[in-house]
């Protein structure tokens, strides 16, 4: 899969993840200030939560748009020069323990979300991640070792794209 077929599918799951999070805001905020959320003692904080949330639902939606807007203007070259892993790369890792092979894409949004490609799928991982940090600067056959899930893991950089 192509570096820009990657950050064109991060882009979608991010809008979907936009629409849901601004509809949940209009929803909370309409909660807020229904007059049924009017307190009805000195107690009673619904209408109050009900605004907290939507401010914070409305700060992470301001948030997911500055990532689409920086994904926008990203445009890395499909093929990856020679050399170690730098964000915006696309790297397939072997761990020996298991055998698996698992594909990331380096980036700095979108943490956590898993895209499916043509030849699996493709985890999202940002610099600030243990593994992001762990496979930056570091070249193909170099092994990382990264405690993920509360165990140490060692993997090997198969292919740097």
């Amino acid at each position: 899969m192509k570096k820009k077929a990657v950050i064109a599918a991060l882009t979608a799951a991010l809008n979907r993840s936009l629409e849901v999070i601004e509809a949940s805001a209009r929803d909370a905020h309409a909660a807020a200030t229904h007059e049924e959320a009017k307190p009805e003692n000195d107690k009673d904080t619904r209408a109050l939560e009900a605004g907290y949330l939507a401010g914070a639902q409305r700060a992470r939606a301001a948030e997911l748009k500055r990532a689409l807007d920086a994904l926008a203007a990203m445009q890395p070259p499909d093929e990856a020069p020679e050399g170690p892993v730098r964000p915006l790369s696309l790297v397939t890792l072997h761990e020996e323990s298991t055998g698996q092979t698992q594909r990331v894409f380096l980036c700095p949004y979108g943490a956590g979300v898993t895209l499916e490609g043509p030849e699996g799928p493709i985890q999202v991982v940002t610099l600030k991640a243990p593994l992001g940090a762990a496979l930056i600067d570091q070249s193909v056959d170099e092994e990382v070792q990264v405690e993920l899930g509360g165990r140490r893991r060692v993997l090997t950089i198969l292919s740097i794209a």
